[in-house]
């Protein structure tokens, strides 16, 4: 979220959030963290055997480094004294969800880089239009809206979820 101050010839000056600064991207609106929440319930209770489902996990890609909104991963078991703050490896999945002020052309290079990466399936969310593009590849995807179709199919990563279920 930008912050606007005026400085002292009057002009409104842009800041960015503290939350901005530590995280390089936007601030994440209620919809998003809606959105955000529910994908990962819906993600845990059905393919928690099959997938870890991580939230906001930083990813250090060959590209650059990454914080998917949730990313899909190898089941792995739960390891006390041996855990990870940054993912050397791509995610199965990644999971992109549009804030407000963020452009999707933005998204369509991150979906490139995940590819490029290895990720074998990614998804970009749009609240406003409750959409969910899922992407196999740079160059294919299929959208999935809320009203229109009932059921979102990862054919990659052997997904359906209820779009109901997501968009309430």
């Amino acid at each position: 979220m930008l912050f606007l101050f005026g400085n002292k010839n009057g002009m409104e000056t842009p800041t960015i959030s503290q939350y901005e600064l530590e995280r390089g991207k936007p601030m994440p609106s209620k919809n998003h963290a809606k959105i955000q929440g529910l994908l990962s319930f819906v993600l845990i209770r059905d393919y928690n055997e099959k997938y870890d489902t991580l939230s906001e996990i930083s990813v250090d890609l060959p590209t650059g480094g990454v914080v998917p909104d949730i990313a899909l991963y190898p089941p792995t078991s739960y390891e006390a004294f041996n855990d990870e703050v940054e993912m050397t490896t791509p995610p199965l999945c990644a999971i992109e969800i549009i804030s407000p002020s963020q452009p999707n052309q933005q998204f369509i290079k991150k979906a490139e880089n995940y590819f490029k990466a290895g990720t074998r399936s990614c998804w970009v969310v749009d609240p406003v239009f409750r959409q969910i593009h899922v992407f196999d590849s740079p160059e294919h995807y299929q959208t999935f809206q809320a009203g229109q179709e009932d059921q979102l199919i990862d054919h990659v990563m052997d997904i359906r979820l209820s779009l109901q279920e997501i968009f309430k």
